[in-house]
Order: C-alpha cells, then structure tokens, then sequence
C-alpha cells in the first residue's frame, strides 16, 4: 500500500466528503515526499487516520450548525446533548492523536516533518471549510429555481 492509496472512497462518505479525502492524501503526499519520508504501508495507514479523523470531526461538527434548509427553519431547535458535544471532544482528539503520529513517525525514520503536520495542513483544512456552505448556498438555489419554474407552469 502508497500513500497516494491511503483512503479510499467509502460507502459512507458523501461526494464532497471523498473529494477532500482525495485533495488531502495529495497533500500530505506532497509533504511527505518533500520532507523524504519513506511511501510505505505505516506511513499510509497512518495518512488514512489522520484523513478519516478529519472527515468524521467535519461530520460530527455539522450537527452542531443550526438549520439552513427552508423547510428546517420553523423546526423547533433542540439542545446539542453533552455526549454529542463530549463525542465531538473525543473525535477532535483522535484526530490531533494521528497527526502526532505521523509526525513521530516521520521523525523516528528520519524525516521530520519540521514544523508541524497540523501547520502544513491548516491551508487544506481552511480549504475545505467552506465547501459544504457552498454546496448547501448551491442546493438552495436550485431550490428556488425549481419553485420558480414551477410557479410559472402553473399561471
């Protein structure tokens, strides 16, 4: 197993979901691979858990954002239980525990990682941050737009 292998497009995950899986194995490929550290099965499973940790704060986190959908907005809102927000904790922390990880390992085989995994993944990570409000923006639009086209059928 290579890097560039490290995470595959899961049933679970959703379309902008293995995009960003996919833009961040390249990254941290690119990183690796400057700072000389070996493309072996470890180093990819361990890209693998930084990558899903990630994935899976993002989706856990959504939960937390109050409703944007039209149909959503009359809902009553309901108060985020202390094990979401603890579950959430333990997830974050999973993740800052693979990227240490990597980087130990990296170091332990020669090749740090200099100044940190989570400093060189901040670009990507700020990268993505804003694709899931883009796709939600675009789903809405074209909500409207079915509204409407569909009021004007209808005159």
């Amino acid at each position: 197993m290579k890097v560039r292998d490290a995470v595959r497009v899961e049933g679970w995950m959703r379309e902008e979901e293995a995009l960003l899986a996919q833009e961040m194995v390249r990254a941290l490929q690119r990183v690796l691979k400057k700072q000389g550290a070996p493309d072996t099965p470890l180093v990819a499973l361990r890209v693998n858990d930084v990558v899903v940790s990630y994935l899976l704060v993002r989706r856990a986190e959504e939960g937390l954002r109050p409703p944007v959908l039209e149909e959503d907005v009359g809902a009553d809102v309901a108060v985020t239980p202390a094990s979401v927000i603890e579950g959430i904790g333990k997830t974050r922390e999973r993740l800052r525990k693979a990227m240490k990880e990597l980087e130990e390992y990296c170091a332990k085989v020669g090749a740090p990682t200099g100044k940190g995994l989570a400093d060189r993944m901040a670009p990507l990570m700020k990268k993505g941050e804003g694709a899931l409000e883009e796709m939600v923006r675009m789903a809405m639009e074209r909500g409207e737009e079915k509204k409407e086209n569909g009021n004007s059928t209808e005159s």
